[in-house]
């Protein structure tokens, strides 16, 4: 993986791990329009064999459960749902 297991980054690639959603969302939109160059993303992203990280979505009743996913270290988002 080219940014770490746990998405740290090392040079020459940078950190995605807890980056805001809205940065990633423009840098990935900005590599499949062409306008961001990286390695080969771009061609990952045209053939669509690019994998975001995972969301773990937890009821609110299972808000402790969201918090220790969180503090272990879980790749993705911890995602909180107040309703069904």
């Amino acid at each position: 993986m080219c940014h770490n297991p746990d998405f740290s980054g090392r040079e020459p690639m940078p950190r995605l791990a807890n980056q805001r959603e809205e940065y990633l969302l423009k840098a990935m939109q900005d590599y499949r329009s062409g306008n961001r160059i990286g390695r080969d993303v771009n061609a990952r992203l045209a053939g669509g064999t690019a994998v975001h990280p995972r969301h773990h979505v937890f009821p609110l009743d299972r808000l402790a459960d969201a918090h220790v996913a969180v503090e272990e270290g879980a790749v993705g988002k911890a995602v909180v749902r107040s309703g069904a």
